[in-house]
């Protein structure tokens, strides 16, 4: 083997060990999101840019097409950067402003 292939070899392996390290980086930051989503059910304006999983159904809150007030009477989902409502899955044409997971249903004890 040349003194070429060695080296080519070697940077090759240092970059599969630092591919496999900010994969191990980027699943830790996903589980840590989504306990803070579990741990935190408050809204999560949009401006953050931090969004749901792809179809992962969650509250939003959007602006009113006559009034452009705020509300929060939809569940959506995401796809391809793109909202849409969970009932129909149609897609928003009014700007969603912020999202919070789908929280759990009240038992009585």
């Amino acid at each position: 083997m040349s003194w070429r292939d060695e080296m080519y070899t070697a940077n090759e392996k240092a970059l599969q060990a630092e591919v496999r390290r900010l994969r191990n980086v980027v699943r830790d930051l996903e589980n840590q999101m989504d306990e803070l989503k579990k741990e935190n059910p408050d809204w999560i304006p949009v401006s953050t840019g931090n969004f749901p999983k792809d179809k992962e159904p969650v509250q939003v809150t959007f602006l009113g097409y006559y009034d452009n007030k705020p509300y929060c009477s939809a569940f959506a989902y995401r796809c391809n950067g793109e909202w849409f409502r969970d009932e129909d899955d149609s897609a928003f044409i009014v700007p969603i402003t912020a999202w919070k997971p789908v929280g759990k249903a009240y038992e009585e004890n």
